[in-house]
């Protein structure tokens, strides 16, 4: 069984690289949608429907990162939302669409580094690729 160290991983908007990430979570899914009918046997099935896609990001706060966590707003669209979970070296798998930015949230504490999370809404398709 192999493993993979995360350490390297990374998230760009276009060609700007996301600072001081501590980790991001890639969700894919699929609607299903209800295909039974009379005479099935009791079995349930199912269709696939709509597929939908978004990422979390959870950062420490940078505020000079000024084309990662600052060029983006809530609401804002990003046109190439790249994340690499193995890191950008040539021939590993990364994932790549275009998004909307759902939420961003600061976590501030009395004993601690300012926080900062997004998370991005996929706006289209998410296709795989290898690095070049």
């Amino acid at each position: 069984m192999s493993t993979i160290f995360g350490e390297a991983g990374s998230v760009k908007f276009g060609a700007g690289v996301v600072a001081e990430i501590k980790n991001f979570k890639l969700n894919q899914s699929a609607a299903m949608l209800d295909a039974h009918v009379m005479g099935s046997g009791g079995w349930d099935k199912k269709k696939t429907g709509l597929k939908n896609w978004s990422v979390d990001l959870e950062c420490l706060y940078d505020p000079s990162d000024a084309t990662g966590q600052l060029s983006v707003r809530v609401g804002d669209e990003i046109a190439a939302v790249e994340m690499y979970p193995e890191g950008d070296t040539t021939g590993l798998e990364f994932f790549s669409g275009a998004g909307i930015v759902e939420t961003v949230d600061y976590t501030v504490a009395h004993d601690g580094l300012i926080e900062y999370t997004m998370k991005i809404m996929g706006n289209g398709a998410l296709t795989p690729a290898d690095v070049a």
